[in-house]
């Protein structure tokens, strides 16, 4: 994962990862995220409240069309983790590219999420982390088994329906 680094320190990574998916988080631009010519990932700052109805989503989409997805996420001040979520709602029916939702997902909440991305037939792929932790950066094994175990038991749904 990449906030706004230097082209060097992702070439590097590079060396180091051949086969890696990068992933953009940062104020990048498509030129800048494309000039690797490897795969990657854009993640979409969704604002979390009234202005979250105002970002461009076909604008984004087109822009980084090139992308192998894009993260969508909340809007934070330290691009990461906020434990908040967007209005899932404001997901357009229609997108180009996969997604990856992240942003304050939870064992109360994944359902929620998932329904509306299934929807609205929408390729998709779960980011979690704030929401399976005992305390900032501490992973509760616990809650990952319990999130995992409701995510493929949601996922199963999806097929008899």
């Amino acid at each position: 994962m990449f906030v706004n680094a230097s082209t060097e320190q992702v070439k590097q990574a590079i060396k180091l990862i051949p086969t890696a998916l990068l992933q953009f988080h940062g104020d990048e631009d498509a030129a800048y995220c494309e000039q690797f010519h490897h795969p990657f990932l854009k993640a979409a700052r969704i604002p979390v409240g009234p202005t979250g109805a105002d970002f461009n989503w076909s604008g984004f989409f087109n822009e980084f069309a090139k992308a192998k997805g894009i993260l969508l996420d909340s809007y934070s001040d330290a691009y990461g983790g906020s434990g908040h979520h967007f209005d899932w709602q404001l997901i357009p029916q229609k997108l180009s590219l996969p997604v990856v939702l992240g942003g304050g997902l939870n064992l109360e909440n994944v359902q929620s999420a998932m329904e509306i991305l299934h929807t609205k037939n929408i390729a998709f792929s779960l980011d979690v982390s704030s929401g399976v932790e005992l305390a900032k950066g501490i992973k509760d094994s616990q809650k990952m088994a319990l999130f995992l175990k409701q995510v493929r038991s949601i996922a199963s749904s999806f097929d008899t329906k």
